[in-house]
């Protein structure tokens, strides 16, 4: 387990990928697969991906054992005073963060066009968005979607923004 007063998130150093996550949150449960299909396929690509959890909610072996039933190989944030949420607004989880290895954020938002609101889902997904913006920085190319709204449960900031 990682603290985020530890993690370089402002200038990474190499491309990142931040899931900001609720090991309670109904979809972060729902998504964990394909969180794993990115690392699986990303990862050698020298991609970095952390989960964030935001504030004291859950303790560390809540969170270790989030990461154990759903056997996310992403490294575990602890993210205890919203430095992280903070710095990158972020607001829901899921909601996800693709920076550049200069800090830059390429895409920020939801993974991909499968839910249209709470309660309202696709019957198959035909856009994806954090996939399609880490292609394209691999590629060379400019990331097309740069933002989406997250759809999700509330991130509980216990100071304001």
């Amino acid at each position: 387990m990682v603290s985020s007063a530890d993690l370089n998130y402002r200038n990474p150093g190499k491309l990142s990928v931040y899931y900001f996550l609720s090991p309670e949150c109904p979809l972060c449960e729902n998504y964990t697969k394909d969180f794993k299909d990115l690392y699986n396929e990303f990862s050698s690509d020298s991609i970095a991906f952390y989960g964030i959890f935001p504030g004291d909610y859950y303790s560390e072996d809540r969170i270790l054992r989030y990461f154990e039933e759903y056997e996310l190989p992403i490294i575990p944030v602890l993210d205890l005073d919203f430095n992280m949420a903070s710095y990158f607004k972020a607001k829901i989880t899921p909601e996800c963060v693709l920076v550049d290895i200069d800090g830059t954020i390429l895409y920020q938002g939801k993974l991909d066009n499968w839910l249209l609101e709470l309660g309202r889902r696709k019957r198959s997904v035909n856009q994806y968005y954090l996939k399609d913006a880490i292609k394209a920085r691999l590629d060379g190319k400019i990331v097309d979607i740069k933002r989406t709204e997250a759809i999700g449960c509330f991130i509980e900031y216990k100071h304001k923004q």
